[in-house]
């Protein structure tokens, strides 16, 4: 007779409850933290743009090089309508 592959499944995990705990655990913390690193990489990267924070930072990309202040000029030396 064929023993049936979830019974079959659930015997065997049943017989290693710690490991099955551990890998309960384990895919919880690594579900929090999937969803937590972006957040505290946005705070990092926050907290390194202040104005001030850093100052070598600010030394290599003073604030008129960051985004879009500066225009962009063609090869005709037309501004860009953007």
């Amino acid at each position: 007779m064929q023993v049936k592959p979830f019974k079959r499944l659930a015997k065997d995990l049943a017989s290693h409850p710690v490991l099955l705990f551990l890998a309960f655990l384990g895919t919880i913390a690594q579900v929090a933290l999937s969803i937590y690193l972006p957040i505290l990489i946005g705070q990092v990267i926050d907290q390194v743009l202040v104005d001030g924070s850093s100052q070598l930072f600010w030394q290599i990309f003073p604030p008129d090089d960051i985004g879009g202040h500066r225009k962009y000029t063609g090869t005709m030396g037309q501004s860009s309508p953007l």
